[in-house]
């Protein structure tokens, strides 16, 4: 006898099964399906639409849905044609709003039923067309303490070190948009026509190097790493040019939008661009040939090479230009402004397998100055390199060693820089098997041989007395397992022997203490604050995060859930 959730799965295969047999003109299906993802992400928290909690179950299941249902049509498109611009009404934005609901609840309904392989949910059937979904016990939702880190992160952090970057005596933002409201004209009322000037341009460029750096998304690998001889560097300035345009295209939207009543956002927020023009704007801007731009540009282009891979990918982000002729892009404003480097990374990990690999393997030295970033006193004696050795015939390495000569504290870390696995739980199986698996070997073989290892032996072993000659004793020796994004993750615990922590958890730590705090013993103090920042122990103390009850309605059978306290 089959399980609910077998029952449940059949039915969802078979109800997403129907998306390849649509049919219609794909090319006007796409675009429609970019313009309402950039109308969703750029103004549904701001439209008063919606309250609170009806605006983020909206979002999410919106999220679930383009990626689906761009990809249906998607596949449909024939490259060879010019695509026409049509212009959305009342009826096609309504069509759009309810495929990608429908499409969207469906793969939230999958993503349920992934929970409940991986043991996190039940589903139940009370009856042949009902689905009553509940989260158990061994849900703790670990994650959402990394992820809400980093939102603390990008506000408290970031985003005061964006203000100080700001020039703000250089432009006037007023006279900028003063500006945009006299140039932008709408000959048809239809679509929008203007020249930005220098000012107003070099306003938004600025503009848009603080919202990439505001999110934080920039920096996976370093700008020397060569990506087909390209440095990454190159491809940075490339995000971030293009994020200033879309904000200075989302500007003088706007603006007519307000200056011509009957303009809809809609038909004027995402882009038809030519190819040619963007190679040529992009090589101007860049100093680059168009030959290296071109190859540049299709690492942040949904085409048909790399649309299926992506957009399989659950809750994925907006790629900045969907290809919908051999000569036609349309940039979307979400993907240029959401988060770009998500799609940009994982072209070049699908394109450039040898360099991606390359470039990961340099992330330990940077995260291990970032690392020492903590510890930048005369007082502490930092290692530069990872120290490899073998312990019983075993080989292993300490990524990260740092002694404090005042206290005699010892800190020996290892560090994990995984790429971000979106929403896909294959790939977030496969992060935590060979985070957990390399991480517990590690203790073992480290731990083991710092309790049968003498003194002099260690501090010879891991190079202290090579940068500090006179040390002659080691009192409490920490170990760290440090994540560059994610390290805690629901159902997995975590090795007591070592205090676990993400870089943002580090960062969030280190604002909201006083130096007086940490002075004394700031290796003892990071150890014991990631600690007591464990996701167990502050869930005890503020509770866990709760998933708000949902009813997904369809045809023929409908999906809710109920909360474990009812």
């Amino acid at each position: 006898m089959r399980m609910p959730s077998e029952i449940l799965e059949s039915i969802l295969d078979a109800e997403l099964e129907k998306f390849s047999e649509i049919s219609g003109l794909p090319g006007s299906a796409v675009v429609n399906i970019v313009r309402e993802m950039d109308i969703v992400y750029l103004y549904l928290r701001g439209s008063g639409q919606f309250d609170a909690a009806y605006t983020d179950y909206f979002e999410t299941i919106h999220q679930y849905g383009w990626p689906l249902l761009l990809q249906a049509w998607y596949s449909k498109i024939e490259q060879s044609e010019f695509q026409q611009i049509l212009y959305s009404n009342n009826d096609i934005t309504a069509w759009a709003d309810s495929v990608i609901h429908a499409t969207g609840k469906l793969a939230f309904a999958r993503q349920l039923v992934m929970f409940c392989k991986m043991g996190f949910a039940s589903i139940s059937q009370p009856t042949e067309s009902e689905f009553v979904f509940a989260i158990t016990d061994s849900y703790s939702n670990a994650e959402f303490f990394d992820l809400h880190d980093w939102q603390f992160v990008q506000k408290h952090i970031v985003g005061q070190l964006t203000s100080k970057k700001a020039d703000k005596d250089r432009f006037d933002a007023n006279r900028v948009y003063k500006r945009i409201m006299l140039s932008v004209k709408s000959p048809d009322r239809r679509t929008i026509a203007y020249q930005a000037t220098p000012y107003v341009t070099e306003y938004f460029i600025q503009q848009g190097r603080q919202h990439i750096f505001r999110k934080q998304v920039h920096d996976d690998f370093d700008e020397a790493d060569l990506f087909g001889q390209v440095p990454y560097g190159a491809y940075v300035t490339m995000v971030e040019y293009l994020a200033g345009l879309a904000l200075l295209h989302k500007a003088f939207c706007e603006a007519a939008h307000k200056k011509y009543d009957r303009l809809e956002l809609r038909n004027i927020i995402s882009l038809f661009c030519s190819r040619e023009g963007v190679v040529a704007d992009l090589a101007r801007y860049l100093g680059r040939t168009g030959q290296e731009v071109s190859g540049m540009l299709n690492h942040i282009t949904l085409n048909n090479d790399n649309y299926q891979a992506y957009l399989s990918i659950p809750r994925i982000a907006p790629p900045p230009f969907v290809q919908v002729s051999d000569s036609q892009l349309l940039r979307s404003t979400a993907g240029c402004l959401n988060n770009p480097f998500q799609f940009l990374n994982h072209e070049l990990k699908r394109t450039c397998e040898l360099d991606y690999s390359k470039a990961v393997n340099n992330r330990e030295e940077r995260f291990r100055r970032m690392i020492f970033g903590f510890f930048t006193e005369d007082r502490f004696v930092r290692i530069p390199v990872e120290i490899r050795m073998s312990i019983d015939g075993r080989e292993t390495d300490i990524d990260a060693v740092v002694f404090d000569k005042v206290t005699k504290s010892l800190g020996l870390f290892q560090l994990k820089w995984q790429d971000p696995f979106a929403n896909s739980m294959q790939k977030r199986r496969s992060v935590i098997s060979n985070l957990q698996k390399n991480a517990l070997s590690w203790l073992d073989k480290v731990v083991t041989w710092v309790e049968r290892t003498d003194v002099k032996t260690t501090l010879n072993a891991l190079q202290i007395t090579r940068h500090s000659p006179a040390e002659k004793a080691i009192g409490n020796v920490y170990f760290f397992i440090i994540g560059r994004h994610g390290i805690h993750f629901t159902g997995v615990e975590q090795d007591e022997r070592a205090a676990w922590g993400s870089w943002p958890q580090l960062l969030a730590g280190a604002v909201r203490i006083t130096k007086q705090e940490t002075e004394h013993d700031p290796i003892k103090h990071m150890h014991s604050r990631l600690k007591h920042d464990a996701p167990r122990l502050r869930m005890e103390r503020d509770g866990s995060p709760v998933l708000a009850d949902f009813n997904l309605r369809f045809e023929n059978f409908q999906v809710r859930h109920e909360s474990r306290t009812q």
